[in-house]
C-alpha cells in the first residue's frame, strides 16, 4: 500500500503544474536587491539548475484538470467490490477484509505518462443474510434472499523517504460504505456444479484520500554574475504540496456466478455508477525566504523562497458504466477473492482482492 501511494503521489505531482512545462517545486527571487538585470539573469540560471535537480524524478505537464478528473475517477473505481459481495453462499454472517487500486489509463499526451490518475482504497466489512428476521417479506422482498453489508477502514501513514529521509510522504484513507443484494433469479445446482443466479446490487460508497509530499532544500550558491559581482548563500526551505480526493458513488449492479466442484467460483456481471466529487492540488508557500550576500558592486543581498508550484482540480464522471468478472477460491468458511473492473467506453480499470469469513 505504501508504494502504491508513493507512486500516486509522485505521478500527481508531476502531473499537475500550472505552467506549460512547469516542474513542481520552484525557487522564485523575491527580492534581488542591488543586482541588475542581467545580474538577476546569471542567477536565474543558476536557480535554474537547482530546480531541475530538484525535479528531475518528476514529470511535468500542461494539463491539471485532466490529471485532477483521472484522479477522482480511479477512487470510483478503487472501492469497487470491497464492501459487497457476488458468490459467496452467506447463510448467517459474513465478515471481511479487501484492497482496491483504481487507475485512468489514458495517456497524457502533454507528458508521454502511461496513466492519466491512480486511486487506492481498503476495507473491513461485515454482512448479513435478512433470513433470521421473524418477516417473510421487506418491501415485497424476501429476507432470506436479500443481504447486507457494511464495510470501514481508516488509515494513516506518515514515512520519511529519499536520500538522507529529506522527503516526507503523509496519506490519509478513508473509506465507508453500505450495500445490499438480491437474489432476483434463486441459485440451481449440487456440490458439483451450481448456478448462482442472478442477483442485483445497489450500495453507497464513499472514498476519500488526502496525499501531503514535503521535500527539504538545503542548496549552497556561489555564483559570479558578472561585473565582479557574487552572490554567496545556502537556498532553504520545506516547500509542500497536496492532492485531495473525495468522491460518492451510487453502484447499480447486476451479477451471476458459477460454482464448479466447491472449491471455485467465477462471477460476473454489470454495472452502473451515478457518482459525485472531485480532485484537488495544491502548493503551501511554508518555506522562509533566504537571504543570499551579494559581494561586489553595490554590496547587499537578495532574497529567494522556494515553493511547490501546483495547482488544480477535477471533477468525477457523474455516470459510469462497467464490466467486472472475478475468481473465488471457497475454502471451509473462508472465500479468498479476485476481481477486475473495466469502464466500458474509457480506459478507467480497477482491480480488488480480499478475504472473508462466511459462515
Amino acid at each position: 500500500m505504501k508504494q502504491v501511494l508513493l507512486l500516486s503521489l509522485i505521478l500527481g505531482f508531476g502531473l499537475y503544474s500550472t505552467e506549460s512545462k512547469a516542474q513542481l517545486f520552484k525557487i522564485n527571487i523575491t527580492d534581488p536587491g542591488t543586482l541588475g538585470p542581467a545580474q538577476v539573469a546569471l542567477l536565474r540560471s543558476e536557480l535554474d539548475t537547482i530546480e531541475a535537480d530538484l525535479n528531475k524524478e518528476f514529470p511535468s505537464s500542461t494539463n491539471p484538470k485532466r490529471f485532477m478528473e483521472g484522479m477522482a475517477n480511479s477512487s470510483v473505481m478503487a472501492g469497487k467490490g470491497i464492501g459487497s459481495d457476488y458468490a459467496s453462499r452467506m447463510q448467517v454472517v459474513m465478515i471481511g477484509a479487501g484492497v482496491g487500486v483504481g487507475a485512468d489509463l489514458e495517456k497524457d499526451k502533454a507528458t508521454g505518462s502511461d496513466i492519466s490518475g491512480v486511486g487506492i482504497q481498503g476495507g473491513l466489512m461485515i454482512g448479513t443474510n435478512l433470513g433470521w428476521l421473524d418477516t417473510e417479506k421487506i418491501l415485497g422482498l424476501y429476507t432470506d434472499r436479500l443481504n447486507i453489508y457494511f464495510n470501514y477502514l481508516g488509515y494513516n501513514l506518515d514515512r520519511k523517504m529519499g536520500d538522507a529521509n529529506k522527503d516526507r510522504l503523509q496519506a490519509d484513507l478513508k473509506s465507508f460504505g453500505f450495500h445490499a443484494n438480491y437474489d432476483l433469479v434463486k441459485p440451481k445446482g449440487n456440490s458439483l456444479v451450481r448456478w448462482g443466479g442472478v442477483k442485483v446490487h445497489t450500495g453507497y460508497e464513499y472514498n476519500s484520500t488526502d496525499l501531503t509530499f514535503t521535500t527539504q532544500i538545503n542548496e549552497p550558491i556561489n555564483e559570479n554574475v558578472g561585473g565582479g559581482v557574487t552572490v554567496t548563500g545556502d537556498v532553504k526551505g520545506s516547500p509542500s504540496a497536496t492532492i485531495e480526493v473525495a468522491t460518492h458513488s451510487i453502484p447499480l449492479e447486476i451479477s451471476t456466478n458459477v460454482q464448479l466442484f466447491y472449491f471455485l467460483s467465477l462471477y460476473s456481471g454489470l454495472g452502473v455508477d451515478m457518482n459525485f466529487g472531485k480532485a484537488k492540488a495544491g502548493a503551501a508557500l511554508n518555506a522562509q525566504p533566504s537571504t543570499l550576500t551579494i559581494t561586489g558592486g553595490g554590496g547587499g543581498s537578495a532574497e529567494v523562497q522556494a515553493e511547490a508550484n501546483i495547482s488544480g482540480s477535477g471533477n468525477v464522471d457523474s455516470f459510469l458504466t462497467r464490466a467486472f468478472a472475478g475468481v473465488q477460491i471457497n475454502l471451509p468458511y473462508t472465500n479468498i477473492f479476485v476481481q477486475a473492473d473495466k469502464s466500458l467506453g474509457n480506459d478507467l480499470i480497477g482491480a480488488t482482492a480480499g478475504l472473508r469469513f462466511v459462515y
